[in-house]
C-alpha cells in the first residue's frame, strides 16, 4: 500500500510536532509540563566495533539487531503514550506528556527494559542491556531551520536528562529529582549520582488514547524532513543499503545559560540563526543536513556526504562545508568532528513510526571526535588527509569511549594553496594517450605563431584528463599559464570560472588590500581607454566596484558583448607571448562563464592564445573542437600498471585482473593496483566512491534493477532475470535505455556489464541479506532450467547457492562443476570449485560422509598438483589423510 506523501512523512514526525502544527500555531517555541526519558542501549557501542571488523556485513548484522530492538521498545513505550522525539544511532528519546506523564514513563522504561532483555535472549548475538535516564519539568521545545525545519529539545531539563542517563549504568533505570518526586515510594530505590534508581513499575493510569485522533495539519509537512531525504522518504519503505559516507557532529553548547539570561524568544532565534547558517553551508556543498539530536547544554547536528546519495568529490564537499560551519555567527560554543567510513543506512522503526537512520563505527567515532574537539576546532579522521585541500595536521592520539585503541585524530587547518594542493601528486609517465598529447602540443604550437584555438578534451571520471594536461603544461614551459577549477557547488554561480582566469591573468585577487584600485592600475596601464569599462571587468572578476557612467548608460543587451570586448583587449594589452588557459571540469561552469566564453571566441582565436577545457560531457556545440578520451587498450594498461608498481611485483594473472576489471580507466586501474599491492582483496573506497556517484543519478527503481543485474554477474540473459526476479521489470525497455551507460543489451537478449567494477559497485551496494535471497532465487531458477540435466549449469548453480548460503546444494552442484572441469583438463578451475564444495561442507558442519569428502580433498590435491600448485596440493593430501583418519577408514 502507497500512502499520500504527506502521511508517509508523518511516519518520520514525533506526534507532538503534528499536534503542533495542527494547532495553527505560529510560535517557534512550545514548554510542555512531562518526563522525558533517554534510552540508551548498553553494549551495542562494543557490538558496534565488533562487528566493524566484518566490514559491511558487520554492520547490516548490527542494524538488523538494532531494528528489532528499536521495534520491541518502541511499541513497550507507545502502550505508555511514549512520543519519540529523537533516535541517535543507539539512543530513543521519549515524550510522555499529560496526566500522570511521570509514572507512565517509569512504566515504559521498566517494560522496555524488560522487553530488551527478552529480545536480546532470543535474537542477539551478544549481550544487550540499556541504561536510562528520566527528567521531569518544563520541556522547551523550538523549531529552528529553513531548509528543514527541525524540532530541537534543549534546556534544562534536557540537560539533566542527559546527565542522568550519562550516571546511569548497565540495567540502571535513573529518575531525576524532578521525576522521583512524582513517582509512588515504593517503586523508588537508592540514591545514585544526584538521581533515584528506579527497583519498581509504579502505578499508572492508561494514556489518553483521544489524542491520537488529532486533525492532521494543515501544511506541508515535507517542510519538517531534511531536504535531502525527502524523496527517498515519500516512496515508502527505504531498504538498507551499504555506503562509504562522510558522517559529521556539529555540537553547539552554552544553551542553557543563555536560554536563562535571554529568554525562550531570543534563544530560539539566534539558534534558529545557527542552525539555518549550519544547513546554508550544508546545501551550498550538496551535503546532507540529517537531523538534530539532544545533547547536554544545548544541541547537535549531524551531517553526511554520501548518504542518501553520493556525489563527486564527497569528502571535499564535507571539509568545505565543515570549514564554513566554524566560521558562523553564534553566541553558541561550536565544535565538530567528522569521520569517513562504511556505514548502513536505511529505515527502523516499525509501520507506525520509522528513522531514517545511517549506522556503523563511522557514525560512532565522528560523535567522539565531536566531544573531543574544542570551540571553533573540527577534528576529522586520517581518511581526510589525502583531500589536499585544507591543511590537516595529527594531534596526540586520544581514547575516545567505545574505542578499543586510541584514535590519531587530524586538526582541519586552512585552506591550501592551488600549487600546495597540486604539488602534493607524484605523476607516474602519461602512458597510452600520445595522439592526445601530439594534437594538443600542435594547439599550442600554432597558438605561438598567433592562431589560436578552443578545445575540449572529454573523458568519464578518472579517464587522465587532468593528468593530460599537466603533461601539456608541462612540455609548454616558456607559455604563460593561467588556470580555472570549475567546482559542482558553484555551478549556478555567476563568472565563478571566467571570474578565476581573469584574476589569474591580471594577477589581481580580492584578497588584495585594493582590488579594485589594483584593477584599475592595470588596465589604464595598459590601455587608458579602458577606463570607462573596468567595472565591467570587476564584475566579472568578483570585486566590487561602483558603475562609471559609461556602464551605466550601457543597454543591457549589449553589456556582454561589450565585456567580452573589454576582457578580450585587457588580456591582450597585458599578456605577453603564447597563453595557456586550463579550465578543469567544464561540465559545472556557470552559464554566465560559458556565454562570456562564446563571446570570446573571436579574440582568442586571433591572439597566441590555446583555451584547454577538460569535462566529462561534450560541448552542446556539436562544431566544438573535441578530443574524446576512450579507454586505455590492454597492453597501455598492463604498462601502466607496471610503472605504478616501481619495484613492486603482481604475478601476471594478477595484473591482467586487474586490466579487466579497470575497464581501461586509469584512476580505476591506479586504486586497484594500490589496493592488491597491499595485500587488500576489497574494492577501493576510492573507486567504490566514484563508480556509486555515478550509479546515484539513477533513479531508485533503476539503481534496484542494476543491482538485481549484478547479482545474476557479468552476463546473463533476460529471460533467465525474468524467471528469477518477477518483480525486476524486465519488460521495461526505457528502464535500459536510461541503464545504457552501465549496461549492453543484445538483439537475443543478452545484457552484460560495460564496465566489470560497475557490476562490483553495484553488487557490494546491496544489503548481504537481500543477496543471498537473490541468489537463492537464480539459483532455484537455473534448476528449473536444467530438469533432469544440472550439470550443464553446475558452475552457476555452485557459484549461486554459495552466495546464497544453501550449502548442501552449493556442496552437490561444487562437485559436479569440479569433476566436469577435471574432465575437461581446466585443473585450476577445478581445483577452485573442490574448495568451494569443501569450504561449504565445512558451513553444513559435517552432513556429508566423511568418505566423500576425503575423496573430495584427495581430487583437489590431484588437481593442484597437476596444475603445479605443490605447496596446494600438500595441503589438500594432508587435509584428505586427515579426514580419512578420524573415519577410520
Amino acid at each position: 500500500m502507497t500512502l499520500p506523501t504527506s502521511m508517509q512523512y508523518s511516519l518520520y514526525l514525533p506526534r507532538v510536532l503534528l499536534g503542533w502544527l495542527a494547532s495553527g500555531s505560529d510560535q517557534p517555541y512550545l514548554e510542555i509540563d512531562g518526563t522525558l526519558v533517554f534510552s540508551d542501549i548498553s553494549g551495542f557501542t562494543a557490538l558496534t566495533e565488533r562487528l566493524a571488523e566484518k566490514g559491511k556485513e558487520g554492520a547490516e548484522e548490527v542494524t538488523t539487531v538494532l531494528n528489532g530492538a528499536f521495534t520491541e521498545l518502541l511499541n513497550a513505550s507507545a502502550l505508555e503514550g511514549g512520543d519519540l522525539i529523537k533516535f541517535g544511532g543507539d539512543a530513543l528519546l521519549l515524550l510522555f506528556s499529560g496526566e500522570g506523564h511521570a509514572a507512565r514513563a517509569a512504566v515504559a522504561a521498566f517494560d522496555m527494559r524488560d522487553a530488551l532483555e527478552d529480545y536480546q535472549e532470543s535474537r542477539s548475538p551478544t549481550p544487550l542491556t540499556m541504561s536510562v535516564g528520566l527528567a521531569s519539568g518544563p520541556v522547551q521545545l523550538f523549531i529552528a531551520g529553513d531548509t528543514s525545519r527541525e524540532v530541537i529539545v534543549a534546556g534544562p531539563t534536557a540537560t539533566t536528562l542527559t546527565e542522568m542517563e550519562g550516571t546511569a549504568e548497565s540495567g540502571d533505570i535513573l529518575l531525576a529529582p524532578s521525576t522521583a518526586e512524582l513517582i509512588d515510594d515504593f517503586a523508588l530505590g537508592d540514591e545514585k549520582g544526584g538521581g533515584v534508581l528506579l527497583e519498581d513499575a509504579p502505578d499508572a493510569d492508561e494514556p489518553d488514547d483521544d489524542e491520537e485522533f488529532g486533525e492532521a495539519p494543515d501544511v506541508d509537512l515535507g517542510d519538517y524532513v531534511s531536504s535531502r531525504l525527502r524523496k527517498h522518504l515519500s516512496l515508502g519503505f527505504n531498504e538498507g543499503e551499504h555506503r562509504f559516507a562522510n558522517i559529521a557532529f556539529v555540537k553547539v553548547e552554552g544553551f542553557d545559560s543563555y536560554l536563562e539570561a535571554n529568554g525562550s524568544n531570543v534563544a530560539q532565534a539566534d539558534l534558529d540563526a545557527v542552525v539555518k547558517q549550519v544547513q546554508a553551508a550544508a546545501d551550498h556543498y550538496a551535503v546532507t543536513f540529517l537531523q538534530t539530536d539532544i545533547s547536554a547544554d544545548g544541541v547537535k547536528m549531524m551531517l553526511a556526504s554520501g548518504v542518501p546519495e553520493r556525489a563527486d568529490r564527497d569528502r571535499e564537499r564535507m571539509l568545505r562545508t565543515l570549514d564554513r560551519v566554524t566560521s558562523v555567527e553564534s553566541p553558541f560554543e561550536i565544535h565538530v568532528g567528522a569521520a569517513h567510513g562504511s556505514v548502513f543506512a536505511g529505515d527502523l522503526g516499525a509501520r507506525t513510526r520509522r528513522v531514517y537512520t545511517v549506522m556503523g563505527d563511522t557514525v560512532n567515532l565522528a560523535a567522539r571526535l565531536a566531544s573531543a574537539a574544542e570551540a571553533r576546532q573540527v577534528l576529522v579522521t586520517e581518511e581526510f588527509d589525502d583531500v589536499h585541500i585544507f591543511e590537516t595536521t595529527p594531534l596526540e592520539p586520544v581514547d575516545l569511549k567505545g574505542k578499543s585503541k586510541p584514535v590519531i585524530p587530524y586538526l582541519l587547518g586552512g585552506p591550501l594553496e592551488a600549487d600546495d594542493a597540486a604539488a602534493q601528486t607524484d605523476l607516474l609517465p602519461l602512458i597510452g594517450r600520445d595522439e592526445e598529447l601530439t594534437t594538443l602540443t600542435n594547439l599550442v604550437e600554432e597558438a605561438a605563431e598567433g592562431s589560436g584555438s578552443i578545445v575540449t578534451v572529454v573523458g568519464a571520471a578518472g579517464t587522465g584528463k587532468t593528468r593530460l594536461l599537466q603533461e601539456v603544461r608541462d612540455r609548454a614551459a616558456d607559455a604563460q599559464v593561467v588556470v580555472a577549477n570549475c567546482e559542482p557547488y558553484e555551478s549556478n554561480t555567476a563568472f565563478f570560472a571566467l571570474g578565476q582566469l581573469v584574476r589569474n591573468a591580471l594577477n589581481v585577487h580580492r584578497e588584495d588590500e585594493d582590488p579594485a584600485g589594483r584593477l584599475t592600475e592595470i588596465l589604464i596601464g595598459a590601455d587608458p581607454e579602458l577606463a570607462p569599462w573596468v567595472p565591467l571587468v570587476a564584475r566579472v572578476a568578483g570585486i566590487s566596484m561602483d558603475p562609471t557612467p559609461e556602464v551605466e548608460a550601457l543597454d543591457a543587451k549589449f553589456q556582454e558583448t561589450k565585456t567580452a570586448e573589454v576582457i578580450g583587449a585587457a588580456m591582450a594589452a597585458t599578456l605577453e607571448g603564447t597563453v595557456i588557459a586550463f579550465i578543469d571540469g567544464a561540465q559545472w561552469i556557470d552559464d554566465a562563464s560559458q556565454s562570456l566564453l562564446d563571446h570570446l571566441v573571436p579574440t582568442i582565436s586571433a591572439e597566441p592564445w590555446v583555451v584547454v577545457a577538460s569535462s566529462r560531457v561534450a560541448p552542446e556545440d556539436e562544431s566544438a573542437q573535441t578530443l574524446n578520451l576512450e579507454p586505455l587498450d590492454a597492453e597501455s594498461s598492463t604498462a601502466l600498471a607496471v610503472a605504478a608498481l616501481g619495484d613492486q611485483a603482481l604475478p601476471a594473472p594478477v595484473i591482467d585482473a586487474i586490466v579487466s576489471r579497470s575497464g581501461g580507466n586509469p584512476f580505476f586501474l591506479l586504486e586497484l593496483v594500490g589496493s592488491a599491492s597491499e595485500g587488500d582483496g576489497q574494492l577501493p573506497t576510492s573507486v567504490e566512491a566514484a563508480v556509486a556517484a555515478r550509479i546515484d543519478h539513477l533513479q531508485v527503481r533503476d539503481r534496484r534493477l542494476l543491482g538485481y543485474a549484478a547479482v545474476l554477474g557479468q552476463q546473463f540473459s533476460l529471460d533467465l532475470m525474468a524467471d528469477a526476479l518477477p518483480d525486476a521489470s524486465v519488460d521495461d525497455t526505457d528502464a535500459w535505455q536510461r541503464l545504457a551507460e552501465f549496461l549492453e543489451t543484445s538483439l537475443g537478449g543478452k545484457v552484460r556489464f560495460r564496465q566489470p567494477i560497475v557490476r562490483d559497485v553495484a553488487y557490494e551496494g546491496l544489503p548481504f541479506e537481500r543477496r543471498r535471497q537473490l541468489h537463492e532465487a537464480i539459483g532455484e531458477a537455473l534448476e528449473r532450467r536444467a530438469r533432469k540435466r544440472p550439470e550443464r549449469f553446475a558452475e552457476l548453480l555452485s557459484l549461486h547457492f554459495d552466495l546464497a548460503g544453501v550449502f548442501s546444494k552449493a556442496w552437490e552442484y561444487s562437485v559436479m562443476a569440479a569433476e566436469r572441469a577435471r574432465r575437461k583438463y581446466a585443473n585450476v578451475d577445478a581445483a577452485e570449485l573442490y574448495r568451494r564444495a569443501l569450504d561449504a561442507e565445512d558451513s553444513m558442519e559435517g552432513e556429508a560422509p566423511p568418505t566423500e569428502r576425503a575423496q573430495v580433498a584427495e581430487a583437489l590435491g590431484d588437481v593442484t598438483e597437476v596444475a603445479g600448485l605443490y605447496g596446494k596440493a600438500e595441503e589438500a593430501f594432508l587435509e584428505a589423510q586427515r579426514i580419512f583418519g578420524e573415519a577410520g577408514v
